[in-house]
């Protein structure tokens, strides 16, 4: 039996000869590689990670291994888990039978700009996908624009937010802290402990006052509450 063995992308001829017999008309075949497809979003925030997800075209491939890499990791990074910092690239093993495999993509912190991440495997064609790694700010969550003396402290929360549209000033949506870049300590602040205090588990009407936003979350463990304690105006402000 003869058969023919596609083993990379190109194109070959194949031809056929024996003494005496006029030669056998020749055959040109092409052999494709098939695709690797990454399917992330287009944006990361400094200091932040999303996860991303690949497909190869092909289950019966008796098991490769695929590298994802940044092309510049000076602005992203990419690790194989959610608890991993980033490196400029990760070979992942996907078993035979099977085409999905995932990894998380983690913008540097203090970096904005654009790069592009490449998933190669000698038997499949290459997949790339085009990141903006954008900015990042603190949003303060829950805290009212007046209270009383007498009411009960005030649960609220600090989150980490991405840009994701750098054209609006208005659009920014929550992101979770990097591997690479956390746990993320954010100090808080009232600027007259005399109108209201901060208190978290730990720390009672006070300020500053600290807490921790974990790797591969947005918002701290620890619970947030303001004290009321004076009338006047105070301001609560939030820094990493």
């Amino acid at each position: 039996t003869l058969q023919l063995d596609p083993v990379g992308g190109g194109t070959t001829t194949i031809a056929a000869g024996a003494p005496g017999y006029g030669a056998a008309p020749a055959v040109t075949v092409m052999v494709s590689k098939p695709p690797i497809t990454l399917n992330i979003g287009s944006y990361v925030g400094g200091g932040l990670q999303v996860n991303g997800a690949g497909a190869l075209g092909e289950a019966g491939h008796g098991g490769v291994t695929v590298r994802v890499s940044s092309t510049n990791p000076a602005l992203l990074k990419v690790a194989r888990l959610a608890t991993d910092p980033g490196t400029s690239f990760v070979d992942i093993a996907v078993p035979d039978g099977t085409t999905g495999f995932s990894f998380y993509v983690q913008g540097q912190p203090g970096a904005t700009g654009t790069a592009t991440l490449s998933a190669t495997s000698p038997l499949f064609a290459d997949g790339t996908a085009t990141i903006d790694v954008n900015p990042v700010r603190l949003e303060l969550v829950g805290l009212p624009a007046t209270t009383t003396t007498l009411a009960a402290n005030i649960p609220f929360q600090v989150y980490t937010e991405v840009q994701y549209n750098t054209g609006c000033p208005a659009c920014w949506t929550t992101q979770v802290v990097s591997a690479g870049a956390g746990p993320l300590t954010v100090t808080l602040t009232s600027s007259d402990l005399a109108v209201a205090g901060l208190t978290t588990a730990t720390q009672t009407t006070t300020s500053p006052v600290t807490v921790s936003i974990p790797v591969d979350h947005y918002e701290p463990v620890d619970t947030l509450q303001l004290d009321p304690v004076g009338g006047g105006t105070t301001t609560i402000a939030a820094g990493a």
